[in-house]
């Protein structure tokens, strides 16, 4: 987020100063965010379309794009220079294409997907009187709206990119900020679709995109049209004010407090893992938690037993997870989620169902570990506290 304000900063400067410093800045923060977030192609097309009709401000234009291409190779250089004196070249390019192998695919939902179960669209859509229905789906829906506003962006983007004229006078186009923060919020978007384009992820990048919210909600129109304005701003007002204080309730009603190895928190269930792992561990004692939820580990001052995070079925490879079967070897501990394969449906749709029916791990642990403990989570989860079988629980 902060390499993206300073890139647009950076090229707005560039737009009214002639000074090499603002190139460079551009090329260095441009590229880091084309580095984390992948958008890769309009996120620098539509600046330099936009600038190429204000070349004549600059006679130095050699200047312009040496510092843009010198900034745009600092972040890599480093980054190369660093992974290369330890050795590890190799393995920076693996890491590095492996999200687009596994990840992509296995995280595929359709754009702008709120992954609500069917439980979850009862409550909203199916219960309740008129009146609590209409104000919930006027809540959730500014999670509607998100999704909208990079297509506008793209929208705003083509429109500008035929109408700038290729020659500019040395008067800054009055348009030229509008191509500007609309060809990067769209190169952004391009980063979510490669990646998982469901509200979630939107949500990450909302803020920048809240600029396009707030173009449409300029009152510029007359008649007609300056009365559907103020509908739509009143309607948007409305919108994320219950959203916003729908999480507001949620997080004051959170009453339970627990008392973790990393610090009192409260929540809005009961949570019986937390008390249980802290009663039956030490801290730094070993525990895998499996498959998806690494925040007990902390919380509970536990390491895991393996190097990766998580496990997620259809994503993560055979081979890791013989990786973690190996570990469980010196494992004695696992926090198991026995109904996670109910989530996948919801949560990763396009999962195959031969992944989380043939899950080796979860197999494993089956047949080698014993329950110990029936387990609550606070977020709805069940869990299991298991020891392995020639084990007694303690």
């Amino acid at each position: 987020m902060l390499c993206w304000v300073v890139c647009g900063d950076a090229a707005a400067r560039d737009s009214h100063i002639a000074l090499e410093f603002w190139h460079w800045d551009r090329g260095v923060f441009g590229c880091a965010v084309r580095t984390v977030e992948r958008g890769w192609s309009l996120s620098w097309i539509g600046p330099r379309r936009y600038r190429s009709g204000l070349e004549n401000r600059h006679p130095a234009q050699s200047k312009t794009m040496g510092g843009n291409c010198g900034g745009l190779l600092v972040p890599f250089v480093l980054t190369v220079g660093y992974f290369f004196s330890e050795h590890a070249i190799g393995a920076m390019v693996r890491d590095w294409l492996w999200p687009l192998r596994h990840y992509a695919t296995a995280n595929h939902v359709p754009y702008g997907y709120q992954n609500w179960s069917a439980e979850e669209r009862q409550a909203l859509f199916h219960r309740g009187s008129f009146a609590a229905k209409a104000v919930k789906t006027v809540g959730v829906s500014s999670g509607f709206i998100v999704p909208v506003l990079p297509i506008i962006a793209l929208l705003i983007l083509v429109y500008l990119l035929f109408r700038i004229p290729k020659k500019q006078n040395n008067n800054l186009h009055p348009v030229g900020h509008y191509a500007l923060f609309s060809s990067v919020a769209v190169g952004l978007l391009l980063s979510v679709l490669a990646s998982r384009s469901d509200i979630i992820h939107l949500m990450y990048l909302a803020p920048l995109w809240y600029l396009v919210l707030a173009w449409t909600l300029d009152h510029k129109g007359r008649g007609l049209l300056l009365n559907l304005q103020r509908l739509w701003f009143a309607y948007v007002v409305l919108a994320f004010f219950l959203m916003s204080f729908a999480v507001f309730l949620r997080v004051r009603g959170a009453a339970n407090r627990i008392e973790t190895r990393r610090g009192l928190i409260t929540t809005s269930a009961p949570d019986t893992v937390i008390p249980y792992v802290q009663a039956h561990t030490s801290s730094d004692d070993g525990l895998l938690v499996y498959p998806y939820l690494p925040l007990y580990n902390y919380l509970t001052s536990t390491e895991s037993p393996v190097s990766l995070d998580y496990f997620q079925p259809g994503m993560n490879t055979p081979e890791q997870a013989g990786e973690i079967i190996s570990a469980l070897q010196r494992s004695p501990d696992v926090l198991f989620e026995p109904e996670f394969s109910r989530k996948v449906a919801t949560a990763w749709p396009g999962t195959p169902t031969d992944a989380v029916a043939t899950d080796p791990v979860a197999s494993y642990i089956r047949e080698n570990y014993r329950v110990c403990a029936l387990l609550q989570s606070a977020i709805g989860g069940r869990f299991e506290f298991r020891v392995r079988k020639q084990l007694n629980c303690r």
